[in-house]
């Protein structure tokens, strides 16, 4: 059980880490001052061109992707849309450690990061069938209901603060499982 929560815990870390990163590439990339620092950076290549393998090793070449850049620069909404995907597959990344661990103990956070998980690969809402939820699913006081069927959750019922939060407190749980 422990390398499972280790993993588990592995796993809140990372997205932690890669949800800081973009948070401040998104910050940088939209002001103007550092933006313009670090654009010999972001282009250094002429043709401003990158690539990504695939499996058979040949190359997919997105050329020319500073128009693509200052559409993001563009977009203020963009930010938002792009910090909730993140989110959003860190909980699937996490989830899915958890459920192939049985959710441990079942504790009223490991509870409310399930749901909140499933609502997020549900449309982003929660979906709570028969009975459900049937154990309790407590977040900082807010307990998650049947009544709750249908609520958007990211960005709505929680905020990328809450979220962290559930982080957080679903790794401090875990460490006491140790």
């Amino acid at each position: 059980m422990k390398h499972s929560v280790d993993r588990s815990i592995a796993l809140i870390g990372n997205g932690r880490l890669i949800l800081v990163g973009a948070s401040l590439f998104l910050y940088l990339l939209n002001h103007e001052g550092h933006y313009q620092a670090l654009k010999a950076d972001l282009f250094p290549i002429e043709d401003h061109s990158t690539s990504f393998a695939r499996h058979d090793d040949t190359m997919y070449t997105i050329h020319n992707y500073e128009p693509l850049v200052q559409q993001l620069r563009a977009n203020p909404e963009f930010n938002l849309e792009y910090h909730g995907l993140l989110i959003q597959t860190i909980f699937m990344n996490v989830g899915d450690e958890l459920s192939r661990n049985g959710y441990f103990d079942h504790s009223p956070q490991l509870e409310f990061f399930r749901h909140v998980r499933n609502a997020m690969g549900h449309g982003n809402s929660f979906h709570f069938l028969g009975n459900e939820p049937t154990r309790p699913a407590i977040l900082n006081g807010r307990e998650l209901t049947a009544s709750l069927h249908g609520q958007k959750v990211l960005f709505d019922y929680l905020g990328p603060g809450d979220v962290l939060d559930l982080l957080d407190q679903v790794e401090h749980h875990l460490i006491s499982l140790r």
